[in-house]
This record gives C-alpha cells, sequence and structure tokens, in this order.
C-alpha cells in the first residue's frame, strides 16, 4: 500500500465520520428541537405555574399558534396534582390567555394512558401537530415525555430545555409574569413562603435557604397571575393551608375576578 493510498484512507474515514457525526447532530436537533415552526399548531401541557406558562408564551412568541391547553387532575377530579389549583383556577387562566383547556382525571396507574388520550383529541379535534412542555433540564422526565407524545403522533416541543436555573427566573419576571407560590414540599422548604408573590428580593431569600429558586426539583409549584399572554390579571384569594398524601404544603387558592 502506497503513502498515497493510506492519505486517502484516512481522509475517506475522517470524511465518513464527520458525516456520521453531522447526522447524529441532526437528529439530536429533531429530538431536541425547542419550538413550533410558524403557524403550527400546538397544545400545552398546562399546570398553571410559571415554567408550563413561560413555555407557552415562548412558543406563541417564536410564531406558533397555540389552540389548548391541557391540565391532569387528581384522583378527585377537581385539582390539579402537586400544584393544588381548583379546576377553576386553571379555567380562569385559560379564558385570559385565550385558548380552551382539556382537563383528564386521573387514577393511580393510568397518568400515561390519560395523557395519550387528552393529547389525541387534540391532534384529532384541534388538528394540534405539537405539544409545549415547561421542562428545563430533567433528562429522564424529558425522555417520558418525548416517548409518550411520540407514541401519541405529536411533536414534543421543549422551548426551556437547557435553559440555566436562575437566570430563567430572572426573565420571567423581566417579561413581566406574576407568580405566587402556592405549593410546597414542606419536609424542605418553609409553609411561610406559601402565597408569596416571586421578586427578585424573594427568589434571593429562597437561595439563602438552599433551595433553587426556579423549584425545578419540585420544591415548590406556582401559580401564574398575570403576564404579556394574560388578556388581564387573574384576582385570586388564599385560605387555610392543607397537606397533601404526597408530601406538600398547599395553600388553599380561589378566583376573586
Amino acid at each position: 500500500m502506497t503513502v498515497c493510498s493510506i492519505l486517502d484512507s484516512q481522509l475517506l474515514y475522517l470524511f465518513l465520520l464527520l458525516i456520521f457525526l453531522l447526522l447524529i447532530a441532526a437528529l439530536s436537533m429533531s429530538l431536541y428541537h425547542t419550538l413550533p415552526a410558524p403557524n403550527e399548531a400546538f397544545i400545552t401541557s398546562w399546570s398553571g405555574g410559571k415554567d408550563a406558562c413561560f413555555a407557552f408564551w415562548q412558543a406563541q412568541q417564536q410564531g406558533g399558534r397555540p389552540v389548548a391547553v391541557y391540565t391532569m387532575l387528581d384522583e378527585s377530579g377537581e385539582r390539579s396534582g402537586s400544584h393544588g389549583l381548583h379546576k377553576d383556577i386553571i379555567r380562569a387562566q385559560a379564558d385570559r390567555i385565550g385558548v380552551p383547556v382539556l382537563f383528564r382525571t386521573t387514577l393511580r396507574g393510568t397518568y400515561e394512558a390519560r395523557m395519550k388520550e387528552v393529547v389525541a383529541q387534540a391532534r384529532e379535534q384541534l388538528q394540534a401537530t405539537s405539544v409545549v412542555f415547561g421542562d428545563i433540564d430533567l433528562e429522564a422526565h424529558k425522555i417520558w415525555l418525548d416517548r409518550v407524545a411520540i407514541a401519541s403522533g405529536i411533536q414534543p416541543r421543549f422551548p426551556l430545555w437547557h435553559y440555566p436555573r436562575r437566570p430563567l427566573v430572572n426573565d420571567i419576571l423581566a417579561a413581566g409574569f406574576k407568580y405566587m407560590i402556592v405549593s410546597v414540599r414542606h419536609e424542605e422548604m418553609a409553609t411561610r413562603f406559601l402565597g408569596q408573590i416571586m421578586t427578585p428580593n424573594l427568589a434571593e431569600e429562597i437561595a439563602a435557604e438552599g433551595i433553587c429558586p426556579s423549584g425545578e426539583d419540585g420544591e415548590f409549584h406556582s401559580l401564574v397571575l398575570d403576564g404579556p399572554c394574560f388578556s388581564s390579571p387573574l384576582q385570586v384569594s388564599t385560605g387555610e393551608i392543607y397537606r397533601d398524601d404526597h408530601g406538600h404544603a398547599i395553600v388553599e387558592v380561589a378566583v376573586t375576578g
């Protein structure tokens, strides 16, 4: 084998390696593509909290066309899971962002099946082609959502994926969103934070407690009261604090206007 042929083989190997890496990158981009295309009809997984709402707004700002939000309710059929929000509050939010809300009640072991059902409904009745999630960086959860969405015949979108946690809080507030802490994991976070409106100072106070101000690991959950995608602010009152069976302390919230 001549020197030229060896060089040719090495160049061919490098060329094929480059093609392989480009294909992997393209596949990665397709799987991790974060935003709907312009005029793409999308639904949003809606908890009522800041991440879902900010993801909805980001997708809308980039030209996506929202057709609905969906919320999974607990066994009672009246409240969202760990957020503990009554469905009347979710309806009031949906009214203010101008889309219908689809509810599904989940019993133990039925969450995935019910999620597939509601996504299929949005695809068939509202012609939705993608579903927006507010996840940031929990890889295992994203993998599960990817699988469920694709199995339901719809494209998953993650506008906030790999958004740095602390800058995310700052950017949500800077964009004009107003949100309240409505649920905390009581073994990790004091109940005195319940009912408080998030501000830069409160974020600093939470961080000083050793808790991530984004709450991405489930330390707390929020309720969005206003923002650039709301037609008007959501007026609420707070009441008693109760504890659920999953380690959360939750403040009662009711719509007042």
